[in-house]
């Protein structure tokens, strides 16, 4: 029997499975937002609608939390500083397509890059369609904060299903002071819905931030800009060419604790197993890990 503590439950896990008979819950969307300096131009026509969406996928190695149905593959070099280094034959954008070179025997993995121009106002939509873990995912992104406008739960909840809703206006937002966050939890079985202006230049990180699914690749980078709108790189900035190795040790804590990642050991496991990942590839996995 689970026993709850009377009140106002702020931000409630897991609303798409667990009730609160004896709280009121108050959701993020519904705050409003005090800091009127920090706060974003939000309203109108977004310039750009992108739906992010997520589950876990199982593979003979184990089970994967995938964004698009593609596992993250960290890029070699940093992005910013090397970015005339970039081919197009080196990321992906989005879903990928089952039989393009990025998967084998059904895994896909690729640097996946979304491009969003600049002082462009983006309108995020992130669905969860996961049913394997039942649990919220805290999704962050570097390089900008955001408003959150919506967040709900659905029965039966498919990709579709949120697009048609969205498209017909059955999403209500909050676009008068909503709530100005860098990381959101997505409700199981459910989406939030934000909002920002592009401003700050670069490639950015999206990602979980459970630490284990960021680093078995349920993220995605965002491209602010174009090149030469970005920041240019220091003369002799040191460059990398390859990863370099480190240790989980520093993470083994951390690791354990991870409701979803099962253990470090098996976090390691997985990492070693990654489908057509090399060793720079599994080392650059645990040097990101070991940064979160």
């Amino acid at each position: 029997m689970l026993v709850y503590r009377l009140g106002t439950v702020l931000n409630p896990v897991g609303v798409g499975h667990i009730s609160y008979p004896e709280n009121s819950t108050v959701r993020i969307s519904e705050l409003t937002n005090i800091d009127l300096e920090q706060a974003q131009n939000i309203t109108g026509v977004p310039d750009n609608v992108t739906y992010v969406w997520y589950r876990f996928n199982t593979f003979p190695s184990g089970s994967y939390p995938q964004l698009f149905n593609t596992t993250f593959s960290f890029p070699s070099f940093p992005l910013l500083t090397q970015r005339d280094s970039i081919t197009s034959d080196m990321y992906c954008s989005g879903e990928v397509p089952s039989d393009s070179g990025y998967c084998s025997d059904g895994f896909c993995s690729c640097t996946n890059i979304l491009n969003f121009p600049l002082d462009s106002l983006v309108e995020l939509v992130i669905v969860d369609l996961d049913s394997f873990t039942h649990m919220d995912h805290p999704m962050h992104l570097h390089g900008t904060q955001f408003h959150v406008v919506a967040m709900e739960t659905i029965q039966n909840i498919t990709l579709d299903t949120v697009k048609q809703l969205n498209e017909q206006g059955g999403i209500p937002k909050k676009l008068t002071g909503p709530p100005l966050k860098d990381t959101v939890s997505v409700p199981v079985s459910g989406y939030a819905v934000i909002r920002f202006r592009v401003t700050n230049p670069g490639y950015w990180f999206f990602h979980c931030h459970i630490s284990s699914h960021a680093a078995l690749g349920m993220a995605a980078v965002f491209k602010f800009g174009e090149h030469q709108e970005m920041a240019p790189t220091p003369r002799n900035f040191p460059t990398s060419s390859a990863a370099t190795e480190c240790w989980l040790s520093e993470r083994t804590s951390i690791m354990g604790q991870d409701e979803g990642s099962r253990g470090s050991k098996s976090v390691e496991q997985k990492i070693n197993n990654l489908p057509g990942s090399s060793t720079e590839g599994r080392g650059e996995v645990r040097r990101i890990l070991r940064d979160l």
